[in-house]
C-alpha cells in the first residue's frame, strides 16, 4: 500500500473513531485480507485472532457496567449478539472499512468489500492494531465509540434460533436437535455450507450460509418457522441483520427470496403464520461460480438433489 494512501486511511479512521492512528505496518497488516497476502505482506488473521479477544473483553466489561444486576445467563447471549461476525461487519461498514481493505483480485470481483466475513475480520484486526498502539484504554475508547449505541439500546436478553429450538424440544421431553453438514458449495475462498437440523421426531429443515455456525442458525430458524412460528419470530427479532447468504425457510412453490439489503432486519412472522414443509426431494441451487455475497435462496429450477443425511454424519466442527 502506498505511503500516501496509508496516511490518508490512518487519518480518516482516527477522525471517525476519535483516536489518533499511526500509519504503521501493523495498520496495513490489519487491512490486508488473506487473498492479498504475500511472504512480504502478512494477512490480518493473527490480528483478527487478537482483536476478537480484545473486543470480547471490552464488551463484557461494558455489559457488566450496563446491567449490574444481570446474571451470567442473561449477559452471555447479549455478549454473543454484540461480538458476532455480523455485528462486527455492521460496525466496519459504518466506518467505511470495506473501501480501505486490501483484497486479492478474486475476492474483489466477488464483492469481498461487502462480505460480512471480510468486514467482520477486518474490524477485529483493526481493534487489535489499536490495542497494540494505544493499549486497552485506547481499544475500549474505539470500541465503545462504535458499539455504545447498541449496548445502551439493549432490550431483553436475545435468544438465537438454535437456543430457541433446543428449548422448544426440551420442553417436550425431546433430546436436543442434531446438526449435520450435508453440503458445501462455492470456491474455497467463499464457501457456502448447507446444514440439516433434525429432531428425534424426524422433523428436519435445511439452512445455507457462508459459515457452518450461520448455516446451523438458518436451519434452526427454518425448523422453528415450521414447528413453532411464535418462537421463530422471537428469535428473528433479536437479529439486527441476517447472516450473509443465510436462507431460513423454503418459500412457497414458485416464490423467490429477495436478497436482504445490508443492515436490513428480519420481519417478525405474523401471529399464527405457518410454513409448509418443503416437498420430498426439494432441491437447492448451488451458487454459480464467482457468485457475489448476495443472499442465496432455494429455487425451483435445476439444482443439486440431496438425500436425507444418515444418522452417523454429525458435524464434528
Amino acid at each position: 500500500m502506498a505511503r500516501r494512501a496509508l496516511d490518508a486511511i490512518a487519518a480518516t479512521l482516527g477522525e471517525r473513531l476519535g483516536l489518533p492512528l499511526s500509519p504503521t505496518e501493523r495498520l496495513e497488516e490489519a487491512l490486508t485480507h488473506a487473498s492479498a497476502a504475500s511472504p512480504a505482506r502478512p494477512p490480518n488473521e493473527r490480528l483478527e485472532f487478537l482483536g476478537d479477544r480484545v473486543l470480547g473483553l471490552v464488551i463484557a466489561d461494558a455489559l457488566i457496567a450496563r446491567f449490574p444486576g444481570a446474571a451470567e445467563g442473561e449477559l452471555a447471549p447479549r455478549l454473543n449478539q454484540l461480538v458476532r461476525k455480523e455485528t462486527c461487519a455492521q460496525m466496519a461498514a459504518a466506518l467505511g472499512l470495506g473501501d480501505m481493505m486490501r483484497l486479492g483480485r478474486s475476492e474483489h470481483v466477488t464483492g469481498g468489500r461487502r462480505k460480512n466475513a471480510v468486514l467482520g475480520d477486518g474490524m477485529e484486526a483493526l481493534i487489535a492494531a489499536i490495542y497494540l498502539e494505544h493499549g486497552l484504554d485506547g481499544a475500549r475508547r474505539a470500541v465503545l465509540a462504535l458499539w455504545a449505541p447498541l449496548i445502551d439500546a439493549a432490550g431483553p436478553a436475545p435468544q438465537d434460533a438454535k437456543t430457541a429450538l433446543q428449548e422448544w424440544a426440551q420442553a417436550r421431553g425431546a433430546p436436543p436437535p442434531v446438526y449435520d453438514v450435508v453440503g458445501r458449495d462455492g470456491p474455497d475462498h467463499s464457501p457456502v455450507f448447507t446444514v440439516n437440523a433434525r429432531l428425534a421426531s424426524g422433523a428436519a429443515a435445511e439452512g445455507r450460509a457462508p459459515s457452518k455456525r450461520a448455516a446451523q442458525q438458518a436451519a434452526a430458524g427454518a425448523l422453528l418457522a415450521r414447528l413453532a412460528p411464535e418462537h421463530a419470530a422471537a428469535a428473528h427479532d433479536t437479529l439486527t441483520a441476517p447472516p450473509a447468504g443465510a436462507t431460513y425457510a423454503a418459500p412457497p412453490a414458485g416464490a423467490a427470496h429477495a436478497a436482504l439489503p445490508a443492515g436490513a432486519a428480519h420481519a417478525a412472522l405474523p401471529a399464527g403464520a405457518t410454513y409448509a414443509a418443503p416437498p420430498a426431494g426439494a432441491t437447492y441451487a448451488a451458487p454459480p461460480a464467482g457468485a457475489t455475497d448476495q443472499t442465496s435462496a432455494p429455487t425451483g429450477g435445476a439444482a443439486q438433489t440431496r438425500p436425507a443425511p444418515s444418522p452417523g454424519t454429525k458435524d464434528k466442527t
